[in-house]
């Protein structure tokens, strides 16, 4: 980060992207360190979609609570590439202020954010849920599973179709969507 400034102020154009390259590496080995900058960029104006969709699935990994406000910020994003971004990186802790945002994220106008919505939904029962939500949280995991079973020759889909039985707790058919995926 301090390679970073330094060029900055020799008027150096790469500098943005050797600090934000910096970021990735450091979150890559578990260095959060530089949160407070990736979380500073991830809630400012004009920042570019590829690099805040890069940072946010890596802060996946991160489980400092000063993640949040450049995760939450990111669901408003107008960019579907960084609202999907956000809604991975908020798939681990579907609750409060992160389920409302998950849940209205069912119901966004992009199906990327909507099924990755519903991917991280999985495991939510949906019985206490108001209709309207239940439905957008329905189809939304219909569009999930549609598209997981649009290939049912590739491993990663049968991974991930074992991954959502699991997590319903739909063990025997999370088992053998498991051995499909090996078996492929």
């Amino acid at each position: 980060a301090s390679l970073g400034r330094d060029l900055a102020q020799e008027g150096d154009y790469q500098a943005r992207v050797l600090q934000r390259g910096g970021w990735v590496a450091a979150a890559r080995k578990g260095d959060w360190s530089q949160l407070p900058a990736m979380v500073d960029y991830l809630v400012q104006e004009g920042r570019e979609e590829i690099w805040s969709a890069t940072l946010l699935r890596l802060l996946r990994g991160c489980v400092d609570d000063a993640k949040w406000r450049g995760v939450r910020a990111a669901f408003s994003d107008s960019s579907p590439l960084v609202r999907a971004a956000a809604v991975e990186a908020a798939g681990d802790r579907p609750q409060g202020e992160l389920l409302s945002l998950l849940l209205a994220a069912t119901r966004d106008d992009a199906r990327l954010v909507r099924v990755q919505a519903a991917a991280a939904l999985s495991g939510l029962p949906e019985s206490g849920l108001p209709e309207d939500v239940r439905n957008g949280l329905a189809t939304a995991t219909k569009e999930y599973l549609g598209s997981l079973q649009a290939r049912p020759d590739d491993p990663s889909s049968r991974y991930n179709l074992g991954n959502f039985h699991l997590s319903r707790g739909e063990h025997a058919r999370a088992i053998a969507e498991f051995d499909a995926a090996v078996y492929l």
